[in-house]
């Protein structure tokens, strides 16, 4: 039984890592997309210029 509730705790704090890291990653993500977003913008209006 307490190895069990051991477990449980091991295994959850598993998962909160992951939901961790897969929170970075999306908030990577999206800052990266964001940037090229922007920085095609910049080019378009530089070229328009």
């Amino acid at each position: 039984m307490f190895m069990q509730r051991k477990l449980q705790k091991f295994f959850s704090f598993l998962d909160y890592i992951k939901r961790t890291i897969h929170f970075i990653f999306y908030c990577v993500f999206t800052l990266i997309l964001y940037h090229c977003v922007t920085m095609g913008n910049n080019h378009k209006t530089f070229q328009l210029q």
